[in-house]
């Protein structure tokens, strides 16, 4: 039996997240106007913990 260990740096993951290109694909899937706009300030200048 081959086991199999991952690590997942899930703090580092957070850190990865485009958030431009983000909200490009919110957009795309058809969120507009005002949620976007809410979805963007609430994204920016916020740090994640995990």
């Amino acid at each position: 039996i081959q086991l199999i260990i991952r690590f997942i740096d899930i703090k580092r993951a957070f850190e990865t997240i485009d958030r431009e290109k983000l909200l490009r694909k919110l957009n795309k899937y058809g969120l507009k106007g005002d949620v976007l706009k809410w979805i963007a300030s609430y994204l920016s200048n916020r740090t994640q913990q995990v």
